[in-house]
C-alpha cells in the first residue's frame, strides 16, 4: 500500500531535491533565481500547513458548550436513581432544560455519555435504556 502524497510531503521532497543544489541559481520567465531563496520559500509553505493544522484545534462552538451542559443536567438526573434506566423520552420529559430537545438530539448527547463511559446502555425489543455508571471504591483494609 502506497502512502498519499500530501502537500506537506510534496513541499519537503522538494526541499530535499532542491537543498543538495545550494548555491546554484537558475533563470525562469526572465528572472534569475537563487536556490537558497527557493528552499527558504518552501519551508515557508511547509510553515504556513503546519500552522493551519494546529489552528484546526479550536474552542469549543457555541452548540458543542451547550451540549455539554445539556451532558452535566442528564447526568444529575441519572445519578440521582442510580438504579433506574430511562430511555431518551424519559430524559427528555424528567429534565425541563431538555423538553424543547428532540429525541434524535437527546440520543446523540446519550450516545456521546456512553462513548465517554459515564451511563450504561441496554437495549431490550429494540428500545434503549440509560442508567448512570456506579462506581464503586474499595477502601483498604484496617
Amino acid at each position: 500500500m502506497t502512502n498519499k502524497l500530501t502537500n506537506k510531503k510534496a513541499l519537503a521532497v522538494a526541499v530535499d531535491v532542491v537543498s543538495d543544489y545550494d548555491g546554484f541559481t537558475f533563470a525562469y520567465e526572465g528572472n534569475e533565481y537563487d536556490l537558497r531563496e527557493v528552499v527558504a520559500k518552501l519551508e515557508g509553505m511547509i510553515a504556513a500547513l503546519d500552522n493551519k493544522a494546529a489552528s484546526t484545534k479550536r474552542k469549543p462552538t457555541a452548540k458543542q458548550f451547550e451540549n455539554e451542559g445539556f451532558k452535566a443536567k442528564i447526568l444529575d438526573f441519572l445519578r440521582a436513581n442510580p438504579n433506574h434506566f430511562y430511555t431518551c423520552t424519559e430524559i427528555g420529559k424528567g429534565i425541563p432544560e431538555l423538553n424543547d430537545l428532540n429525541n434524535q438530539r437527546i440520543s446523540a448527547l446519550m450516545r456521546g455519555l456512553k462513548d465517554d463511559s459515564l451511563v450504561e446502555k441496554v437495549v431490550e425489543k429494540g428500545k434503549s435504556y440509560f442508567s448512570a455508571v456506579v462506581v464503586e471504591i474499595e477502601r483498604g483494609g484496617d
